[in-house]
C-alpha cells in the first residue's frame, strides 16, 4: 500500500482527502502544518506528498523546497494544493520543483487521476 503524506492545515479539508485516498486504497499519513510534515516525510518516506501552499508556519514553498535540498526526501513526487486558479499564478520556480499542483476546490474522481498518474510517473 502506498503511503500518501498530506500537509493540510484545514482540518475539513484534510479528512475529506484522507478519506479519498484511504478508500483508493492508498496509506494517508496527516500533517497539520509544514513543520510537522517535513518530519513525517523523513520519518514515513512517503511515495508521495500532497502539501496546500497557503498555511501558517511554513508554508507550501517552504515545506517543497526542504524537501528538495534534503538527500533524504529529495526524490519523493510532490502535488501542490492551491486555492489559485491559474499556474501563471504560482511562482514558476516553484512549479519546476513539483510534479502538479491541483486547485481547490476540486471533484475526487479528477484528484485521483491525478495522484495516479504522479505515481505512475515515479516508477
Amino acid at each position: 500500500m502506498t503511503k500518501i503524506l498530506v500537509i493540510e492545515d484545514e482540518k475539513h479539508e484534510m479528512e475529506n482527502i484522507c478519506f479519498v485516498l484511504k478508500h483508493a486504497g492508498y496509506e494517508p499519513i496527516k500533517a497539520e502544518n509544514g513543520q510537522i510534515g517535513l518530519e513525517m516525510a523523513r520519518t514515513h518516506k512517503p511515495g508521495l506528498i500532497i502539501c496546500d501552499l497557503n498555511m501558517p508556519g511554513l508554508n507550501g514553498y517552504e515545506v517543497l523546497d526542504d524537501i528538495r535540498k534534503n538527500h533524504e526526501t529529495s526524490d519523493i513526487p510532490f502535488i501542490i494544493l492551491t486555492v489559485f486558479p491559474r499556474p501563471d499564478d504560482i511562482d514558476i520556480e516553484f512549479r519546476l520543483k513539483a510534479q502538479d499542483y491541483i486547485t481547490k476546490p476540486f471533484y475526487f474522481k479528477e484528484f485521483l487521476a491525478r495522484v495516479k498518474s504522479c505515481l505512475d510517473k515515479s516508477l
